[in-house]
């Protein structure tokens, strides 16, 4: 039996701002943005300009790292932590508050004793950039889910809810690997002990280039392949489905 696995933008997208949570926080201040971000009880007339802002902010939480946040609003609207480039065009964009970690969010998600727990600069780079992409996607309409269907066009399984495509691509791959026939499955299980008992002894390297063969299918499942083994597992891929024999 084929199945097929299609990606599917997601029309009624969830908002990651508001449904999940984050180490950090959007204080957005400007007022013609101020629906975008977290929700918070700052007003632009609480502060003296931007500089005033980020004392205030810094005196009110314990924050351990930040970030000015700019937006650029131009048929659509994206964030960003760098002023420059199309975040610095004098008509479409401007800086609308800021972004934020707390050293109480760091240890709500990490400290087991409610101690102070530290996260190299580095770590913290990553998080702000990340929650920034996601939350990017998400005003972008970069939201996906997946579908597996029968030759039949039967729903078998979906899924929603993945910002990006690369992820909901990741998510279909490693999903489809369930309606593989249980021969292949076995193939993509079996150890080198399992293994020998069924065909012999091997050379290391012989088992080496097995292990390769059956990690390049796990990771080939959106890509064309044919895995020359018996059964014959044929995948292939059309710009809407995945296809698997």
């Amino acid at each position: 039996m084929k199945h097929y696995g299609k990606i599917v933008l997601d029309k009624d997208p969830i908002n990651p701002r508001v449904e999940y949570e984050h180490l950090t926080t959007m204080f957005i201040i400007h007022p013609k943005y101020k629906h975008l971000g977290d929700k918070h009880d700052y007003v632009p007339g609480d502060f003296d300009g931007w500089n005033n802002c980020a004392e205030r902010l810094k005196a009110a939480h314990k924050i351990v790292r930040m970030h000015p946040l700019f937006i650029y609003d131009h048929g659509g609207v994206c964030l960003s932590t760098k002023g420059d480039g199309v975040f610095s065009d004098p008509w479409d964009s401007c800086m609308v508050g800021f972004i934020a970690i707390t050293q109480d969010r760091v240890n709500m998600h990490f400290s087991k004793d409610g101690s102070d727990v530290g996260l190299s600069e580095e770590e913290l780079e990553s998080i702000i950039q990340y929650d920034i992409t996601e939350y990017n996607q998400y005003l972008a309409g970069d939201v996906y889910g997946y579908i597996i269907e029968d030759e039949f066009g039967n729903e078998l399984d979906s899924c929603w809810g993945y910002y990006g495509r690369d992820n909901a691509e990741q998510a279909l791959q490693e999903e489809l690997q369930s309606f593989l026939p249980s021969t292949a499955k076995l193939l993509l299980e079996i150890d080198r002990s399992a293994f020998e008992e069924q065909f012999g002894k091997i050379s290391n390297e012989q088992w080496s280039s097995i292990l390769e063969r059956l990690e390049d299918i796990r990771d080939s499942l959106v890509e064309k392949c044919i895995m020359e083994l018996q059964p014959t597992v044929a995948l292939s891929k059309t710009d809407e489905s995945i296809e698997i024999n």
